[in-house]
């Protein structure tokens, strides 16, 4: 058994002078907004860092299983991939390197130690509301590891509906290679609680991705149960805070010449964010995260990987066309 602990560096990002900001009473839709690129909510076209935003109507419309797929979209994005759903994939920008490339869910850093990338392909689509890709070198905020961009993903919160009532959603499909998928959310509010839980199944037989000539030459499948859950308080105006997880686990076939072809995972991230209004032009935003890689395979060899994290983010607007933003990161 392997169990990898990394290191907890120090970090202090930037301190940014934005020469723009987003006005509290324009009616902006969300799809023009991003966080990624500033750590704070500014329009894409107000932005200087190439940037493309997929929303969840994006996710449903274009009928994608994975984030692999749905990555393909965006410009200046390139995807490798060992096979079919679930397999191995590594993202590129800009043609830098997959390791340059900062992956985010929730706020929270996430890679494997395993496979030294990101599990894209174990991330399930279902459970996710949102994508931000910035291209281009970010490193003044995420550091060293942002150079190639950085990619963030945001689960589902679900429709919190005014009159208290639940928001169901149930879908099902099927397709070619026996693959069949099942997701179900509900949301709610109320007074200033809010919640949203979602689950979602996926299973495919795969197909083979060799030539004739490969000992290891049958379908490689995939299954794949995961769960979703956000909650959070509105305490008054000035402070509010949230919680959420999101796992993913299962199993992966795949093609090997020595040793097991087949492994169970379990992908998880969880986090706690507080929103502190201090003034009328200070913004404070206090973040907890761990995020969790673990693989184990029939052969013996287990990996178990964990990183944890706190970043602190203030906001201080200094008028109609100027931001500052100052944070530190502990990981």
């Amino acid at each position: 058994m392997k169990q990898i602990y990394l290191p907890p560096p120090l970090s202090i990002f930037s301190l940014i002078l934005l020469g723009f900001s987003v006005q509290a009473e324009e009616a902006i839709e969300l799809s023009n907004l991003i966080v990624t690129a500033t750590r704070t909510a500014q329009t894409i076209d107000r932005l200087s860092a190439a940037s493309t935003v997929f929303t969840r109507q994006d996710i449903e419309r274009l009928q994608v299983l994975s984030v692999p797929e749905l990555l393909k979209y965006a410009t200046g994005v390139d995807i490798s991939e060992s096979g079919g759903p679930g397999k191995n994939s590594s993202v590129f920008i800009r043609g830098t390197s997959s390791g340059h490339v900062l992956v985010l869910v929730d706020g929270v850093r996430i890679g494997s130690a395993t496979l030294g990338t990101t599990p894209f392909s174990s991330l399930p689509i279902d459970q996710i509301e949102r994508v931000e890709i910035v291209r281009g070198s970010q490193s003044s905020l995420y550091g060293s590891d942002a150079i190639g961009g950085v990619i963030q993903i945001f689960t589902r919160k679900g429709q919190l509906k005014e009159d208290y009532k639940p928001s169901v959603s149930i879908d099902a499909g099927g397709g070619s290679y026996d693959t069949a998928h099942v997701n179900g959310n509900i949301s709610g509010k109320y007074k200033q609680a809010w919640y949203s839980l979602g689950a979602s199944y996926l299973t495919t037989a795969g197909f083979n991705a060799t030539n004739s000539k490969s000992k290891d030459n049958d379908r490689d499948g995939y299954e794949n149960i995961s769960f979703n859950a956000r909650a959070g308080y509105q305490f008054n105006d000035q402070y509010s805070a949230e919680a959420f997880i999101l796992r993913s686990q299962g199993e992966n076939e795949f093609d090997t010449s020595f040793g097991s072809d087949r492994n169970d995972f379990v992908i998880q991230n969880i986090g706690l964010i507080a929103n502190m209004q201090l003034t009328d032009n200070w913004l404070s935003i206090l973040t907890f995260g761990e995020s969790r890689d673990e693989y184990d395979q029939p052969d013996g060899n287990y990996f178990n990987t964990r990183r944890r994290m706190v970043s602190l983010s203030n906001n201080i607007n200094l008028g109609t066309n100027h931001e500052i933003i100052i944070g530190s990161d502990y990981r």
